[in-house]
C-alpha cells in the first residue's frame, strides 16, 4: 500500500466527494450535468457552477503530484472542466439563431434558453414555457470562461467560436436596459411572469464585460483575431446602476440573497466598498435564519403555503408567506467564500460551523449540502407567532450539485489547497481596493493653422493642429462606432455583429493602433450634429467639464485616459476673438484640475506612452484580406461619408460678435404659456438699428470672404471631412438676414391668406428680414408641407424642407435659440443619444414623464424605449409644440449631466417629471423678472442650452440652499439668479446693477411666497421626505384603506410587498400623480407624514377600523388655520378669514386652500405639521393622555 501524505488524503476525499456528488452524473457526448441524478434538464447555472469545484480540485491536484495516479486525476478533471463548458458553448451555439434576434428585438422570447437537454444539448421546453432571459446564467458562464481562460485552460478551439462569443458579450452588453427573470427564473416575485431589472443581473454582466475585455480566447497562442472587444461605456452604465439601487435587488424584491454572488465571489462586481459592506449587512439582517438565508422577503417558493398546481401567485397569498421562507445553505457556502477572499477569519468560522451543523452525512461518510430547510406543516402556526423559532426539516435536492461545489471549493481555499489568486487570476477579487487618482490626459488640437494662431494670441497652452499631429490621425467619434460595428461578424454562423451605436466618452479616451498606424478620436459631444446644444460654446464647455467628472469615476483600465480639446472655427469670432468660457476651462485645465478630475496638459505625441492603448487588428480578419493602408483608406472614406454637419456649419459661418448677440437676444415664438402652448403660426424677432443693419452687412461679407478662402482648403486628412465651402453656398436660395421684426406680427399667417404663391416666392428669395423669411417659410410649411417643390425660374428645383434647413443654419449662426428649437422641432431632429439618455436615468430606478399631469396627457416612461419611440412620445405628449418638444429634449439632456455630478440631488425622488419641471422654470422665471407667465414662457424659449440646464439645476438643488425661498444663501445660488437678471437686461437694455445689491442680505424677492414656491418646487419634483414610503406602508398595514382624494391605497397592497419595495413606492407615487397642483400635492405628502408620525408613537399594535382620509385631514387643517388666524387678527382676515367664510379663497388657493396655509413653514408654532396634527387628531380615534389632550406641537 502506497504511503499519502496527509494533504493527499484529504484531496482524494473531495475528490471522491466530487465524483459521487457531480461528476458520475456528466454526460459523456455532451458532458453537460443533470440538476439531479438520472434527470435530463442541464440548467447553465448550475452547470457552471459546479464546473468550479471540478476545475479547482484539477489546479489543487497540480500543486501536489505524488504519484502518476495524481497527474491523471489532474488531467482528467482538467478535461472533464473543458468537456463541460464546450458542452454549454455548443448548447448555446445552437441558438445562435436567438442571439442575433434578441440584439435586435431584446425580446423575452428571443432569449437563450437557460435549461437543456442533457443527452442531446437541444431545448426542451418552449420559448414561452420559461423564464429564459436569465442574463446572470449567460454573464456568470463568460465571465467564468475568462477565468478559466486566463489561468491556463483551452476551452475555445476555433475562430468561429471567438465570434460567437464576442456576439454573446454583445447580448449581455444590454443587461442594464432589459428586465429579465433573474437568479430564480420567475421575475417579479408574484411569479406572474413579469420580468424586472435585477440587480444580479446587471452585476454579473459587469463582471463578465470586465473580464471578457480585451482577452485572448486562444491565450498564449492566440492573435489580434481572437481577442473580445468590449464597449467601455455599457460597463459604467452598469456600475451606475449597482450604485444607484444597491441594496435592492428589483423593483419587488427589496433586497435578495443571490446579491451575495454579486458582492463577493465569483463576480466581485461592486467597487465601493462601503456599498460591499452595506449590502451585506441588509442581507444578513433580513434574510439570514438558522438553515440558510431565504432567497427573499415573502418568497413562497416550497413552503407549505405554496399551490403546486400553479406557478404564479395571487397578490394576497404573498402576506402567507411571510416568516415561513425556506432557507438555503447554498448562502452559508457563498458567504464563507466571502469571507476567504476578503481574509475574514471570523466570517468563515461563523458560517463553516453554521454549514457543518446542516448537512446531512450519508453512510459513506461523504457531507451533503440540500437545497433548502422549510418549516414543517404542523409548524407553520407557531413560526408565524414567534419567526425563527421552530426546528426545520431539509426539502428538495440533497445535494444541490451547484451548493455542493461552492462547500468543496470553500474547503479546498480553508484547508490551503488554494489561494483566492488560483481561482482568481484576472484579479477580480482586488476592485474595491483603493486605486492611484486618475490622472486625465488633455491634448489641445486646433482645426487649422488660423484657428491654432488665434488660439496662441489669446492663451499659453501646447496646441498643434491636426495635420502637425501626423502621423497621428484624427477621426471623429462617430467614425468608431462603425468600425466597431464590424465585430462579431461571421457568415457562416449568420452572425452580424453588433448595430452601430454612440461611442461614449470611455471608448474615445485612448489610443488605437491598426498595422502601424496610430488613431485617436474626438470626444462624441463634439460631433452631435443631428442636435443644436453643440453651437453653445457654455454649453459645449460644460458637457467637457460633466465628461471630465464621468471619466474620472469610471476610468478603470490599464494606461490613462486621452482626452482631446478640440479648436474649431466656429468656437471664434469674426473678430478674432476667443470665447470667454473656452479660455477658463483651457486656465483651467493648465492649473491641472477641473470638475475635481486631476488634469495633465501636454501634446497628443507626449501621451503616447502613458495613454491606454487598444488594438484595431480585428478590422484585418473582418475586411476579406485588406491590408493596414487600404483598411485606413476605407476608414478615411468612412469619414468622408458621414460627415459632420455641425463642424461644416461652424467653418462656414464662424460666430457673430459677442455684442451681436446680447443685442439681439429676442422674444420666442411661444405666446402662450408652457402649460397650454401650441404651435404658432409665426416667428418673430426684434429689429436691429441701422448702423446694426449695416455693421451685420460689413460681418457677413467677412464671413464669406473667409469662406472664399476656405474653398481652397483640401478636405482635412484627419478625416473630419468638411465639404468645401462653395458647395454649400451654392444651396443657398434665402437672401442673407440684415434686419429681424420689432415685434409680433402675426399668429395664424393669416397675412398671407389669399396671395399668390408666385408672388410669395419671390418676395422671400428677395427679403433680407428675416422675420419675413421665417413667416413665409413657416406658412409655406404649413399649407404645403415640408416635401413642397419650389421651381425657379431657371429652372432649379429646392423644397420647403431646404428652406426649413437654412433657417434652422440661421438660427445656428445668430444664436437664436427659439428659431433654432423651432425648426429642429418641425424638422424632425433629435439627440443621437436619446435613448441612452432617458436610459441613464431610468436604470436608476426613475420614472420619467412627459407633459403636464393628469394621465393620459402626462406620458410615463417606465423601460427604455428606443430613440424614434422615444422622440414620438415626446412629441405627442407636448401636444406637437415643436419647441417645447425639443426644450424636453435639452431638460433630459441636462438632466442626465446633473445625474453625475449631482447624484444626492434626486434622493427620494422617482418621478422625473420634466413637463412639470419646465413649468416651474417658467414660474421661477416669471417671479425672478417679475413678468407675467405668458411673458415668462417666451423668455424660457430665449434662453441658450447652457443656460437652461444652469436654471434646471438651480431648480433642483433649491432644497439646499433655499434659491426658492425668500433669501438666496448660496454664492452658486447668487450667480444663478444674477444670470437670470443679467438676461433679463440684455433683452430691456437696462443698465447694469451690482447683482451683490440685488442678492444681499436684502434680497429683491419678496419673502412672501417663499413656502409656496417651496411646495410648487418639491411637488413638481416628486420628492418626499426621507423614509416616506416605508412609513405610509406601516400605516397602510394597519388600516383598512388611505384615501388621496378620488384615488386610495388599500390595505391589501401591503400583503404583496414590503416596506422597503420599490413596486410599493411606485403605486404609492402613482396615486399622488393624481393630484396635478404641486403644492396642493406637497401638503397630501405633508399630511400623511404627520399621520405616520403620530402612527409611529402610538405603536405597531394600535390599529384603525376606518379609512384614513388625508385629504379631509388637509382641508381640516386649513379650517383650523384660519380659525387661529382670525383670532390672531393677521393678514388672513384679508382674505380667507373674512366673516361670513367666502364660499372661494379670495387669495386663489388651489382648491379651497389658502394662500397663506401653502406659504407657511412646515415646523414651528404655526407650521402646517402643527395642523395637520390636530385635523388628524380630531379625525381619526388617537389614545389620550392622563389629561384627555394630545400634544400637537413640533419642534
Amino acid at each position: 500500500m502506497r504511503n499519502r501524505s496527509n494533504s493527499a488524503v484529504r484531496l482524494d476525499y473531495y475528490h471522491r466527494m466530487i465524483y459521487k456528488t457531480i461528476l458520475q452524473y456528466q454526460n459523456p457526448v455532451t458532458g453537460l450535468l443533470p440538476a439531479k441524478p438520472f434527470d435530463q434538464l442541464a440548467w447553465v447555472r448550475e452547470n457552471v457552477y459546479s464546473a468550479l469545484a471540478i476545475w479547482g480540485l484539477s489546479l489543487a491536484y497540480k500543486k501536489s503530484l505524488d504519484v502518476n495516479e495524481d497527474r491523471a486525476r489532474c488531467y482528467e478533471l482538467e478535461q472533464s472542466t473543458v468537456k463541460l463548458m464546450r458542452g454549454l458553448l455548443i448548447c448555446m451555439m445552437h441558438q445562435r439563431h436567438k442571439v442575433e434576434r434578441f440584439k435586435v428585438t431584446e425580446s423575452t422570447n428571443d432569449a437563450i434558453h437557460a435549461m437543456f437537454s442533457v443527452r442531446t444539448g437541444r431545448q426542451v421546453v418552449g420559448d414561452t414555457e420559461w423564464g429564459h432571459l436569465q442574463m446572470d446564467a449567460t454573464s456568470l458562464y463568460l465571465l467564468i470562461l475568462a477565468q478559466m481562460t486566463a489561468a491556463g485552460l483551452q476551452i475555445i478551439y476555433t475562430l468561429d467560436e471567438v465570434d460567437f462569443i464576442q456576439n454573446l458579450v454583445f447580448y449581455i452588453r444590454c443587461a442594464y436596459t432589459v428586465p429579465d427573470y433573474g437568479i430564480w427564473e420567475r421575475g417579479d416575485k408574484s411569479n406572474t411572469g413579469l420580468p424586472e431589472l435585477n440587480c444580479t443581473s446587471v452585476g454579473m454582466a459587469k463582471a463578465a464585460l470586465e473580464a471578457m475585455s480585451e482577452i485572448d480566447l486562444f491565450g498564449r497562442k492566440g492573435s489580434p483575431a481572437s481577442v473580445i472587444h468590449v464597449h467601455p461605456d455599457d460597463i459604467s452604465r452598469c456600475r451606475a446602476i449597482l450604485a444607484s439601487v444597491l441594496p435592492r435587488e428589483s423593483n419587488s424584491k427589496e433586497t435578495d440573497a443571490g446579491l451575495l454572488s454579486i458582492i463577493g465571489f465569483p463576480a466581485f462586481a461592486v467597487d465601493d466598498p462601503v456599498l460591499v459592506t452595506d449590502t451585506k449587512n441588509v442581507i444578513v439582517e433580513k434574510l439570514q435564519g438558522q438553515y440558510g438565508l431565504c432567497r427573499f422577503l415573502k418568497d413562497g417558493y416550497m413552503t407549505v403555503k405554496e399551490d403546486k398546481s400553479r406557478l404564479y401567485y395571487e397578490p394576497w397569498e404573498l402576506q402567507s408567506f411571510e416568516n415561513i421562507e425556506c432557507e438555503w445553505p447554498v448562502f452559508f457556502a457563498f458567504l464563507i467564500l466571502d469571507g476567504l477572499f476578503a481574509g475574514n477569519k471570523e466570517q468563515v468560522e461563523e458560517y463553516s460551523h453554521a454549514l457543518d451543523g446542516i448537512m446531512i452525512k450519508r453512510g459513506d461518510g461523504i457531507k451533503l449540502i440540500p437545497e433548502m430547510y422549510a418549516v414543517p406543516a404542523d409548524k407553520v402556526e407557531l413560526e408565524f407567532a414567534e419567526p425563527k423559532s421552530q426546528a426545520r426539516e431539509p426539502l428538495g435536492r440533497v445535494p444541490l450539485i451547484w451548493a455542493q461545489s461552492l462547500y468543496v471549493l470553500g474547503r479546498l481555499l480553508k484547508e490551503g489547497f488554494l489561494s483566492p489568486g488560483e481561482l482568481d487570476p484576472l484579479s477580480r477579487r482586488l476592485v474595491a481596493e483603493p486605486k492611484y487618482e486618475t490622472v486625465i490626459q488633455v491634448a489641445f488640437l486646433a482645426e487649422d493653422s488660423e484657428v491654432k494662431e488665434k488660439v496662441l494670441r489669446s492663451l499659453d497652452i501646447p496646441c498643434l493642429t491636426f495635420d502637425e499631429v501626423s502621423p497621428i490621425r484624427v477621426f471623429p467619434a462617430k467614425v468608431l462606432k462603425y468600425i466597431f460595428s464590424s465585430l462579431g461578424k461571421n457568415t457562416k454562423l449568420s452572425m452580424n455583429g453588433v448595430k452601430a451605436d454612440v461611442a461614449g466618452i470611455l471608448a474615445t479616451s485612448r489610443f488605437y493602433s491598426l498595422e502601424g498606424y496610430t488613431i485617436v478620436f474626438l470626444p462624441n459631444f463634439v460631433d452631435e450634429d443631428s442636435f443644436y446644444p453643440v453651437h453653445d460654446i457654455d454649453f459645449f464647455c460644460d458637457v467637457f467639464g460633466v465628461e471630465l467628472l464621468n471619466i474620472k469615476q469610471n476610468w478603470k483600465c490599464i494606461g490613462r485616459p486621452l482626452l482631446i480639446f478640440p479648436w474649431l472655427h466656429w468656437m471664434t469670432d469674426p473678430y478674432e476673438n476667443i470665447h470667454p468660457c473656452m479660455v477658463s476651462v483651457s486656465k483651467r485645465l493648465m492649473a491641472g484640475y477641473k470638475f475635481g478630475a486631476k488634469v495633465q496638459v501636454g501634446k497628443l505625441n507626449e501621451f503616447l506612452n502613458t495613454s491606454a492603448l487598444s488594438s484595431l487588428s480585428f478590422l484585418t480578419m473582418t475586411s476579406e484580406g485588406l491590408g493596414g493602408n487600404a483598411i485606413m483608406q476605407n476608414i478615411q472614406d468612412l469619414a468622408v461619408e458621414h460627415k459632420q454637419t455641425s463642424l461644416i456649419q461652424s467653418t462656414i459661418v464662424g460666430a457673430l460678435p459677442k455684442e451681436f448677440i446680447i443685442d439681439t437676444r429676442q422674444k420666442s415664438v411661444l405666446s402662450a404659456r408652457i402649460a397650454h402652448s401650441t404651435t404658432p403660426d409665426v416667428l418673430f424677432q426684434p429689429t436691429m438699428s441701422q448702423d446694426e443693419q449695416e455693421r451685420q452687412g460689413d460681418e457677413d461679407q467677412k464671413t464669406l470672404t473667409r469662406t472664399e478662402d476656405l474653398d481652397k482648403v483640401s478636405t482635412l486628412e484627419v478625416g473630419l471631412s468638411f465639404k468645401k465651402v462653395s458647395e454649400n453656398f451654392s444651396k443657398l436660395h434665402l437672401m442673407e438676414s440684415t434686419g429681424v421684426a420689432e415685434k409680433i406680427t402675426s399668429t395664424d399667417g393669416l397675412q398671407y391668406a389669399g396671395m399668390d404663391v408666385k408672388d410669395l416666392i419671390e418676395n422671400l428669395e428677395h427679403t433680407t428680414l428675416l422675420h419675413e423669411q421665417v413667416n413665409i417659410i413657416h406658412y409655406l410649411y404649413y399649407e404645403k408641407g415640408l416635401n413642397w417643390t419650389i421651381v425657379r425660374k431657371n429652372g432649379t428645383e429646392y423644397t420647403v424642407r431646404d428652406l426649413m434647413i437654412e433657417l434652422y443654419d440661421k438660427g445656428a449662426r445668430l444664436q437664436q435659440w427659439w428659431l433654432l428649437r423651432h425648426t429642429a422641432g418641425i424638422l424632425g431632429k433629435r439627440a443621437e443619444n436619446l435613448d441612452s439618455i432617458a436610459t441613464d436615468i431610468i436604470v436608476r430606478q426613475k420614472q420619467i414623464t412627459f407633459g403636464l399631469p393628469p394621465e393620459p396627457r402626462e406620458k410615463i416612461i417606465t423601460r427604455p424605449l428606443p430613440s424614434d419611440e422615444l422622440a414620438a412620445l415626446i412629441n405627442e405628449a407636448c401636444e406637437n409644440d415643436w419647441s417645447v418638444a425639443m426644450l424636453t429634449q435639452e431638460v433630459l439632456f441636462s438632466l442626465s449631466s446633473i445625474f453625475i455630478t449631482q447624484p444626492k440631488a434626486f434622493s427620494e425622488i422617482i418621478n422625473i417629471r420634466v413637463g412639470l419641471l419646465i413649468q416651474v422654470m417658467v414660474s421661477e422665471l416669471a417671479q425672478l423678472l417679475k413678468i407675467p407667465i405668458a411673458d415668462a414662457s417666451q423668455e424660457l424659449m430665449n434662453l441658450s442650452p447652457f443656460e437652461i440646464q444652469m436654471f434646471l439645476t438651480n431648480v433642483i438643488m433649491a432644497k439646499e440652499y433655499g434659491f426658492a425661498g425668500g433669501g438666496v444663501t448660496s454664492k452658486r445660488a447668487k450667480e444663478a439668479a444674477s444670470e437670470i437678471f443679467r438676461l433679463k437686461r440684455k433683452s430691456t437694455g437696462a443698465d447694469d446693477v451690482d447683482s451683490k445689491a440685488q442678492f444681499g442680505e436684502k434680497t429683491v424677492l419678496d419673502r412672501l411666497g417663499r413656502w409656496l414656491r417651496r411646495r410648487q418646487l418639491d411637488g413638481s419634483l416628486g420628492r418626499v421626505p426621507v423614509g416616506f414610503y416605508p412609513a405610509v406602508w406601516n400605516v397602510l398595514n394597519r388600516c383598512p384603506e388611505i384615501l388621496f382624494e378620488k384615488h386610495s391605497l388599500k390595505h391589501s397592497m401591503t400583503k404583496e410587498s414590503t416596506s422597503g419595495e420599490m413596486k410599493f413606492a411606485c403605486r404609492v407615487q402613482a396615486v399622488l400623480n393624481y393630484i396635478s397642483a404641486p403644492e396642493y400635492r406637497q401638503l397630501f405628502i405633508e399630511a400623511a407624514m404627520t399621520f405616520c408620525l403620530m402612527a409611529e408613537l402610538l405603536g405597531k399594535n394600535f390599529k384603525w377600523e376606518m379609512p384614513i382620509n388625508i385629504g379631509e385631514i388637509v382641508h381640516t387643517a386649513n379650517r383650523i388655520f384660519i380659525d387661529e388666524q382670525e383670532k390672531l387678527k393677521s393678514d388672513v382676515t384679508l382674505c380667507c378669514a373674512q366673516n361670513p367664510r367666502p364660499p372661494t379663497p379670495p387669495c386663489g388657493g388651489h382648491a379651497g386652500i389658502c394662500q397663506y396655509f401653502y406659504d407657511s413653514a412646515p415646523t414651528g408654532r404655526w407650521g402646517t405639521m402643527v395642523y395637520m396634527a390636530k385635523a388628524a387628531a380630531s379625525l381619526t380615534t388617537l389614545p389620550t393622555g392622563a389629561t384627555g389632550n394630545i400634544s400637537c406641537v413640533q419642534q
